[in-house]
């Protein structure tokens, strides 16, 4: 399942020039092997962004790489100014407007420029995350974007492509209890009435009054979304949020190592739990479950997924998610 993100550059003025030259973004574009940086293509083939997804002879997902994975549209928006879309809040479809639209769905990275009206640009992406995860996303397009203004100088730390570090160990070994501590599994039933989409704008100083409710100490990565609609007090709640695993393990991963290395980790609760302790009291148990998380849990965690059979793998989430 791709993750879809739309980022813009407002222009100077009205009346500027229409829109960026087409050429500069079509010329940097990373599917272009010639005027890409070469640590972004490792040798002999292509990067993952760059591939496709299949399956292997015992049904399970890898990453081909076949230089056939990349999707570039150029679209164009004259009715709309980089100030309409900053303060667009529109339905789901219409964003998807902004977004190409990733067929087939094997593909690991689709990208659509929007020229809008007076010279603005939105350009909106499409990333798997058997590929990637969203820091190595954003790596990647700030590479891009380096390496668009300053040619064959990128002012960016270049990625580590080494997959083998987490590979699963020979023999694989999972202690049972390693894995209590990750997303609970759980059944997710259909939801009896339509989905309400909302987008809400959260301002610097609404997240720095929250720190200050969570006693001053909490960072932005230990934010948590709760969602209870009339659960009952005793029926249990989740609380699920990723973590880097990067400087969890022992020697520490590269912090531009290129790949999925987030874990979903969960605190479960009892509703009437979650609406009465104070807000700093929350923040505080998912620090804990996030420090709990060293190298040692990491790697049975990788080891579960290893030994794993297709048949009796848990849902997809319910557990760490991660490419080795």
């Amino acid at each position: 399942m791709p993750t879809k993100a739309i980022l813009q550059r407002s222009t100077c003025t009205q009346g500027a020039p229409t829109m960026l030259p087409r050429r500069l973004i079509s010329s940097t574009w990373p599917g272009s092997r010639r005027l890409w940086p070469e640590p972004w293509w490792p040798n002999p083939s292509p990067a993952a962004l760059a591939s496709t997804t299949t399956r292997d002879g015992d049904g399970k997902m890898e990453i081909s790489c076949n230089g056939e994975g990349a999707l570039f549209v150029v679209a164009q928006a004259d009715d709309l100014t980089a100030d309409d879309v900053k303060k667009f809040k529109p339905p789901p479809e219409r964003r998807r407007l902004f977004v190409p639209l990733v067929e087939p769905s094997s593909i690991m990275l689709a990208v659509q420029v929007t020229f809008l009206k007076y010279g603005g640009v939105a350009l909106g992406t499409a990333v798997h995350h058997v590929a990637v995860d969203a820091l190595s996303a954003f790596h990647f397009f700030q590479t891009w974007s380096a390496f668009s203004k300053h040619g064959n100088r990128p002012t960016v730390e270049l990625p580590c492509h080494d997959r083998t570090l987490l590979r699963a160990r020979s023999p694989p070994a999972v202690h049972p209890n390693a894995l209590s501590m990750f997303y609970p599994k759980h059944i997710l039933s259909n939801p009896s009435r339509p989905l309400a989409s909302q987008v809400f704008t959260i301002s610097n100083d609404w997240i720095a009054s929250l720190k200050h409710l969570c006693g001053g100490g909490t960072s932005t990565f230990c934010v948590c979304t709760c969602v209870a609609c009339r659960l009952p007090p005793d029926s249990q709640a989740y609380l699920v949020f990723p973590a880097d695993l990067r400087h969890r393990m022992r020697p520490p991963l590269s912090s531009c190592y290129f790949g999925n290395a987030m874990f979903w980790l969960g605190v479960t609760s009892a509703a009437r739990d979650i609406a009465i302790e104070a807000l700093g009291s929350i923040a505080s148990r998912i620090r804990g479950t996030i420090d709990r998380m060293d190298d040692e849990l990491v790697r049975f965690a990788i080891d579960y997924f290893e030994m794993a059979e297709m048949d009796s793998r848990p849902p997809r989430g319910t557990l760490p998610h991660i490419t080795s």
